[in-house]
């Protein structure tokens, strides 16, 4: 037994070394999410920790979005519009895993929200392209049951942790049938920084407490991560030749505003988010101020890959700002919100608008919220008494938006919930 697989191992390298030799000149692909990150935690952007060694110096080489936002303060509906190019009111991606609101008996039926077969995913458009489609996730949203596969021929959703050591051995296993004859997309999601932070070792202080203990757990989980990126990129030769994107789902609350965590507001601690693009001989090195969101994401690949703008596209390609033929888009208004629901209900709680300086959050218990982004970037001051006319355009830009832009219908899966997956739930604060 102990000769045949041997044997087996030997064809299998054999078979490896065999496979056609690369004859797309297309690079390599690869969306970095870091679910819960926030972009001033990063030294790229002006973080005096030196929590990403790895990333500030891959951030030294490409395009660096100061002023980028997610679509919504939690993973399921944020990480839906990152990949579909649409906003949650238009792809409906708004209950997931948080509409569960008490833990269910083992083996019992939840419906879960998912992203509609009709829209058109990251992974489907690549693969269309002609690329071979790999996602390796962590994140109890980010599953099959939520539509996440969706154009994927390789989904790798079951991790045995929640580390990046877990990705980094998944990876390795893989190497060999990545590395094939047709070029890679290859989307990784972390789970490192999203609490509970165990505190790592160089960056962790045990003798901390309060605030400061927690954002130091933070930022220590950030560095362990950063070290398995960087073990990761060596494997593949990513950082020599590959278009990488680095961002995260959303931000995280650390009391700015009273509140910890995230999907509860929509201030700038969780809609912020990093945003850098490397491509290295292909885009110099930049810093870009133009307002981007999420949505931008697929029409940029669709263009970098060949494909033809989609019509229903929510997001405009930011190739003109990569390569530098263009310091600005057309005027435009980017959109956020979150929804309150469950299996029966669906009813949004917050909506947000920025557009120019300008950002407007309605529906809040205390009433509108209008900040200027320029002069207020921490959303600390609300000039709505001062500024109605302005809130009253954005509210009207937000409700244009729903009426132009495309809407699928809300799509559903039944799924059973295990004691196990409750367990996961519950530590990453998705169930009570």
């Amino acid at each position: 037994m102990r000769s045949a697989l041997a044997l087996l191992a030997g064809l299998g390298a054999l078979l490896a070394l065999l496979r056609a030799p690369r004859t797309d000149p297309r690079p390599d692909l690869v969306l970095v999410v870091i679910d819960t990150l926030r972009k001033d935690h990063l030294p790229c952007y002006g973080y005096a920790t030196d929590t990403t060694p790895f990333l500030t110096r891959l951030a030294s080489r490409g395009v660096v979005f100061d002023n980028a936002y997610t679509s919504a303060p939690w993973t399921a509906p944020a990480t839906a519009s990152l990949v579909t190019g649409l906003y949650p009111f238009q792809h409906g991606v708004v209950t997931g895993r948080l509409a569960v609101k008490k833990l269910k008996e083992q083996g019992a039926p939840v419906k879960l929200n998912r992203i509609p077969a009709a829209a058109e995913t990251l992974a489907e458009a690549l693969r269309r392209a002609g690329y071979e489609t790999w996602a390796v996730t962590q994140n109890a949203n980010i599953t099959k049951e939520l539509g996440f596969d969706q154009g994927f021929e390789h989904f790798h959703s079951k991790s045995p942790s929640r580390d990046a050591e877990s990705i980094t051995h998944t990876l390795l296993s893989l190497r060999d049938r990545i590395r094939g004859g047709r070029p890679d997309f290859v989307y990784l999601h972390y789970m490192d920084v999203h609490a509970p932070n165990l505190g790592r070792p160089p960056l962790f202080d045990p003798s901390l407490t309060g605030r400061a203990r927690e954002i130091a757990a933070y930022d220590s989980e950030l560095r362990y991560l950063d070290s398995h990126l960087e073990r990761a990129f060596a494997a593949f030769g990513w950082q020599q030749g590959a278009l990488t994107i680095i961002t995260s789902d959303h931000g995280e609350e650390f009391y700015e505003h009273g509140l910890h965590g995230h999907a509860r507001t929509l201030y700038a601690e969780v809609l912020n988010v990093p945003l850098m693009v490397s491509a290295p001989g292909r885009f110099a090195p930049a810093r870009v101020i133009e307002r981007v969101s999420h949505v931008d994401v697929l029409p940029t690949l669709r263009q970098l890959t060949g494909l033809p703008p989609a019509p229903g596209d929510a997001g405009l390609s930011l190739v003109p700002l990569l390569t530098g033929a263009a310091r600005r888009l057309p005027p435009r208004a980017l959109y956020a919100d979150l929804w309150h629901a469950t299996h029966s209900e669906r009813k949004r709680y917050l909506a947000g608008t920025i557009e120019g300086d300008w950002k407007l959050v309605d529906g809040d218990p205390a009433g509108p919220m209008l900040f200027h982004l320029d002069r207020d970037p921490f959303d600390l001051r609300n000039r709505h008494a001062a500024y109605p006319e302005v809130a009253a355009r954005l509210r009207e830009s937000f409700h244009r938006a729903e009426a132009r832009l495309p809407r699928f219908a809300p799509e559903f899966e039944d799924t059973l919930q295990d004691a196990a997956l409750n367990e996961e739930l519950r530590a990453l604060g998705y169930v009570n």
